[in-house]
């Protein structure tokens, strides 16, 4: 198959699965108060509507999303109800919460950055363009009004705080006893990170400071530099290979595929902006992809579920964040788009958001894509 009949071939199929998706699946979790539901299915759901109005320029996806964020944000609560939880989530901010880990409901940064992280890139859009900001305007503001005076400020106001004389994190604990960046797996604090970059693009936006009556706000992006910053100094290039390595905790082995997206999601965002992230970084977050966790086979690609190469060959579902990189690396593009085509199941919203992001690199190159001297490894 040519490359242009690759990509009509997977626009074809984005197209498809997108209306049969929206018709049949997205509204599954939109009122669950469930940061775990939220935070691993809803996020997505958010993600693939912004990807379809990049992708079609129809205002329904918006309007789609504006529906969804407007219901996970009115689940919002201090505390759940009726149900156990530590007396220190009763912090006076609104949010989410789950039970599903430590069998008490708590909260936790990764949820609320990966669900408002969406909802921020729609109003970053809506604050950046002014024909959106008729329409989109009100319900942009409202959210971002939300978003930072109960999610940013949340975890900001405990960003420094650390327990006299308790030197190790207790998973699941709430957001008063969180114990800074050391602490946490690098996704989560990722997430969040994303989270500002996005609010940082709102409030730098002249019309912000026009609607909110202040000046902006500058602590979003000194604390995304700061994490990025500490992401960057977390990862090691792998001699001989032109990539990078790192660990989903440095007291863990190897990060794996699916939760490094959050990490490389946050990596792309700042490097768009000209912060912490350089171009040879993402050439070889690229190559991390390209020459360690792909089988080096052009016919019937297979990607590896550990950045490391050495899990099971089960990773191409879940690349929503890597799919950024197809903009940096060729194979990287080919070896997603003949996985999602080669895939008997319809795509689920995570896999929607990579395809829309791998359509999105296509029209940004003019539907082509630089040669890599050929597709075998080498």
């Amino acid at each position: 198959m040519t490359r242009n009949a690759l990509i009509e071939a997977l626009k074809r199929l984005y197209v498809a699965c997108l209306v049969d998706w929206d018709r049949n699946h997205a509204d599954k979790l939109v009122t669950s108060d469930d940061s775990a539901e939220l935070g691993w299915g809803e996020a997505y759901v958010l993600r693939a509507f912004v990807g379809a109005y990049r992708f079609t320029g129809d205002v329904y996806w918006i309007r789609r999303l504006c529906a969804h964020a407007g219901a996970v944000l009115a689940n919002a609560k201090d505390t759940p109800d009726g149900k156990p939880f530590d007396a220190v989530y009763a912090d006076g901010f609104l949010g989410w919460g789950t039970d599903r880990y430590s069998g008490q409901y708590d909260e936790y940064m990764v949820h609320d950055g990966h669900i408002c992280t969406p909802i921020a890139e729609f109003a970053a859009m809506v604050f950046a363009d002014g024909r959106l900001y008729e329409v989109f305007g009100e319900d942009a503001t409202r959210f971002v009004r939300f978003i930072e005076n109960h999610i940013a400020a949340k975890w900001l106001n405990v960003w420094d705080r650390r327990r006299d004389g308790d030197e190790e994190f207790a998973w699941g604990e709430t957001v008063r006893n969180w114990g800074g960046l050391d602490f946490i797996p690098h996704n989560q604090y990722a997430a969040f990170g994303a989270l500002l970059v996005f609010l940082d693009d709102v409030v730098r936006d002249p019309r912000y400071s026009s609607v909110m009556g202040a000046a902006a706000q500058t602590v979003y992006r000194q604390k995304a530099i700061e994490m990025g910053a500490y992401f960057k100094a977390h990862v090691e290039s792998l001699p001989g290979t032109d990539a990078y390595a790192w660990k989903y905790h440095d007291t863990c082995g190897a990060e794996d595929t699916s939760h490094a997206n959050l990490e490389l999601e946050f990596a792309w965002w700042l490097h768009e902006r000209g912060l912490v992230f350089s171009d040879s970084d993402m050439d070889r977050f690229a190559g991390t992809f390209a020459n360690v966790m792909w089988n080096g086979d052009a016919e019937d690609p297979r990607v590896n579920a550990s950045t490391d190469g050495k899990g099971d060959w089960t990773g191409g579902k879940t690349t929503w964040g890597w799919a950024l990189f197809s903009r940096r690396d060729p194979a990287l593009w080919h070896v997603l788009a003949l996985t999602f085509l080669s895939e008997s199941e319809a795509p689920t919203g995570s896999g929607l958001v990579a395809m829309g992001r791998l359509l999105e690199a296509c029209t940004e190159a003019g539907a082509s894509l630089p040669t890599r001297g050929g597709m075998q490894r080498g």
